[in-house]
């Protein structure tokens, strides 16, 4: 099983297992069609607020009993999800992945909330009494694909993975993207040996 490592801006986001992909899933475009639509509507709401109830039970307990509100789109094999945290209009923890261990949207959204706030080993944890101002994104993400120019990026729905010639892979959300500027500034460009991007829906 692959497990390398993604960062999520300067957030660790871990690759969890890659599930094998069926080919008669539909492919992410439909997919995140689908998740566009969904972002509109009350029922995203109320996932975003499912998710804040998650939250608040892995940090201060108890556990969040509620069951994920219904409607929400397949992922269909085929789509990454990454959870952000934010606080104060600074990122504080990030976790998430392009293929999944689970099939469970719940059991997904679960494992990252708990990976933004515990897994992320570049910020200090969210503290019970920051838990208030606290918010949570939820990025449904497309295929990975070629980047030549990112100027010619649409930062506003789309992410972007840096790979460096170490290995490493740092992956931003387009709710962390400020500019390609600010890129620049958290990225050793001269060490950047491939770019890629793919499409995102935000979800907050």
């Amino acid at each position: 099983m692959n497990r390398a490592p993604v960062l999520c801006a300067l957030l660790a986001c871990a690759t969890l297992a890659m599930v094998p992909l069926d080919p008669g899933m539909r492919p992410a475009g439909d997919t995140l069609a689908e998740w566009a639509r969904f972002s509109r509507t009350a029922r995203a709401r109320a996932l975003v607020e499912w998710a804040h109830c998650v939250m608040r039970g892995e940090l201060a307990g108890p556990r969040c009993e509620a069951v994920i509100p219904g409607g929400t789109p397949p992922l269909y094999g085929s789509a990454g999800v990454f959870v952000t945290l934010v606080r104060a209009g600074k990122v504080r923890g990030c976790f998430g992945a392009f293929h999944h261990a689970s099939e469970s949207l719940e059991a997904i959204l679960r494992d990252y909330i708990s990976g933004a706030l515990r897994r992320d080993p570049r910020y200090a944890p969210l503290e019970p009494g920051e838990l208030d101002g606290a918010s949570v994104i939820i990025t449904v993400a497309g295929m990975e694909f070629p980047v030549d120019d990112l100027a010619a990026v649409d930062l506003a729905r789309s992410g972007l993975v840096f790979s460096m010639d170490g290995g490493e892979r740092l992956l931003f959300v387009p709710s962390e993207i400020k500019s390609i500027d600010y890129l620049k500034k958290l990225v050793r460009m001269q060490s950047v040996v491939q770019i890629t991007a793919f499409r995102a829906v935000s979800i907050r």
